[in-house]
């Protein structure tokens, strides 16, 4: 039963149910189409509050590459294609990959919670580029993780 910790700016989507998708790294034991999912802020801090609980609907691999933006892929890659893919995210050995358009990824980045001021999902132009500035502060890119999607229940409130 995998629990996720939100970082405070992405708690009101998380509530509010308009973020259904959290992008992380490989855990040793990944999240599973069925796996119950539990959604906190500030897990292992005495300010610990859970969110919600959701199953979890698909569980992916996705690469993020600067320059070439998002690439996702139909499945969670095993420990060998995540190799593969940091060095080459399309590499043909990896089938079942797309490459996001430009509204595709700013529609991704939206939906995970990137949201310049004034975006809906509708217009949410500049929210891939708010997206990667994060990533770029945090992570060494090509960067491959996972995604973890849910459909927002609306009986799961804490």
């Amino acid at each position: 039963m995998p629990a996720y910790s939100f970082q405070q700016r992405f708690v009101p989507f998380v509530v509010d149910g308009s973020k259904s998708q959290t992008v992380r790294s490989r855990r040793r034991h990944p999240a599973k189409s069925g796996s119950k999912l539990f959604l906190y802020f500030g897990l292992r801090t005495k300010w610990a509050k859970k969110l919600r609980e959701e199953i979890c609907s698909k569980a992916c691999s996705i690469a993020l590459v600067a320059g070439a933006g998002i690439v996702l892929y139909d499945r969670l890659l095993t420990a060998e294609e995540i190799l593969i893919a940091i060095s080459n995210p399309t590499n043909p050995f990896l089938p079942g990959h797309s490459i996001l358009s430009s509204k595709e990824r700013d529609e991704f980045a939206w939906k995970d919670g990137f949201r310049p001021e004034g975006t809906t999902l509708k217009n949410c132009q500049g929210s891939y580029e708010l997206m990667l500035r994060f990533w770029q502060q945090t992570h060494d890119l090509p960067w491959v993780g996972d995604v973890i999607l849910w459909e927002p229940s609306t009986t799961n409130q804490p």
